[in-house]
């Protein structure tokens, strides 16, 4: 496993925000991407996404509040390897675009998405 990523759900109408404090916070802009916004760090990131956008980034997820950390997303080498040893466990998957994730209901946490390391 490698670099991780952190997603934050908020309310659309506090996206500018949240993107500015952090901003601040951590002295880098974000990068726009879809509708994330992306803040690359040394070691992983982190990533703020309206509510709106919460079922096309974590599909069939809801937020139980706001704001929500809505998921860690973890870099593996092999995405097929870590879907087998995640099944092999008993965990169901869903599938991602660039990988797949467990469900939020299922980790007692955030959802655990898993991509293959760039």
């Amino acid at each position: 496993m490698g670099l991780s990523r952190v997603t934050l759900v908020v309310a659309d109408e506090e996206t500018d925000r949240y993107v500015e404090r952090y901003r601040k916070v951590l002295g880098i802009p974000a990068r726009q991407i879809g509708p994330r916004h992306v803040f690359a760090l040394r070691i992983g990131g982190l990533e703020i996404v309206p509510l709106s956008a919460l079922d096309e980034v974590l599909p069939g997820e809801k937020a139980p509040t706001l704001p929500y950390v809505a998921a860690q997303t973890v870099a593996v080498n092999d995405l097929g390897r870590a879907k087998s040893v995640i099944e092999g466990n008993g965990f169901a998957t869903r599938p991602l675009p660039d990988g797949f994730f467990v469900s939020a209901d299922d980790t007692r946490g955030a959802n655990l998405v898993f991509e293959a390391r760039a």
